[in-house]
């Protein structure tokens, strides 16, 4: 059967931690109702079974469900914008702007982005205007909402650094790749964010890690002042441009595709092991 099993993100965990917030949450996921980890287990398992094909958005995730082989690994693509944005200076003055350009959420690291902010008088902050999102009081001054219509070659101009953090104990945010860290790359920005292990296959030595928010005030001027911060942002465009563009990920699954199809016209199994294709890491040749 010519059906490719897709998956970017753990859902099971991420319903199970969703229910395990409150007794509101536990009733909206009751086991009878669509979306719940019961649920989505049983309709994973038959997807699973029925593909003749697997792809994941990441290796983390393909070892989840079982596999170490015969799939392909998937991230978020993206049309290559002609340029870097990074603005004329880094820190300008005194101040640091940095931003977060996704869908905040705790299990995103909403906290911590508030602890580094409450921690340094220094750091402006931009993000994406969002429903449910209230501007705290005493950040107001330091917090510039966008129109969620924004370019975002618009937004990433008005940045210096991409702040990604996630929450280190939450089992679904782990195994997830956010789309605003492959933004991030295609502008030529500086990533600091958690190292999940989704985030360290991907970005490993491109990104700067942080453990403790307090401190990212004085881990960006330390870094600016070093280079490494303009390092970085060379980095993560040249990873953009060898992992995440459009045509890489599309020559990659059509190769995959054409592999499937092969093996399943033949009638062999599709989860039988074999050299596994992938979109080539950065640094490695391309097959």
């Amino acid at each position: 059967m010519r059906v490719i099993a897709d998956f970017d993100d753990d859902d099971v965990s991420l319903a199970e931690e969703f229910r395990q917030q409150s007794l509101m949450n536990r009733a909206k996921l009751h086991p009878g109702r669509e979306g719940s980890p019961g649920r989505l287990r049983r309709s994973q398992r038959a997807l699973l079974n029925s593909a003749g094909g697997h792809t994941f958005s990441s290796d983390l995730l393909a070892s989840r469900f079982g596999f170490s082989d015969r799939y392909l690994r998937v991230p978020h693509a993206r049309e290559l914008p002609q340029a870097n944005v990074l603005p004329d200076r880094i820190v300008a003055g005194d101040t640091i702007t940095v931003g977060f350009l996704g869908t905040m959420r705790s299990h995103k690291g909403l906290p911590e982005i508030l602890r580094a902010l409450r921690a340094d008088p220094t750091l402006r902050f931009v993000t994406f205007r969002q429903p449910g999102l209230t501007v705290p009081p005493d950040l107001a001054e330091r917090w510039r909402e966008l129109d969620p219509a924004t370019p975002l070659g618009t937004a990433y101009s008005m940045i210096s650094v991409a702040l990604v953090p996630m929450d280190p104990a939450s089992r679904g945010a782990c195994a997830q790749l956010p789309a605003k860290a492959i933004d991030a790359a295609m502008f030529g920005k500086t990533i600091v964010g958690t190292p999940t292990p989704v985030m360290r296959e991907y970005f490993d030595h491109r990104a700067i890690w942080l453990e403790d928010w307090a401190t990212l005030g004085d881990t960006l001027r330390a870094a600016t002042a070093s280079g490494i911060l303009q390092q970085h942002a060379t980095a993560m465009r040249s990873l953009a441009e060898e992992t995440f563009t459009t045509d890489v990920v599309r020559t990659a699954v059509a190769t995959y595709l054409e592999d499937v199809f092969e093996r399943t016209g033949r009638g062999e199994n599709p989860r039988r092991p074999t050299a596994r294709r992938v979109i080539p890491r950065a640094g490695q040749p391309r097959e």
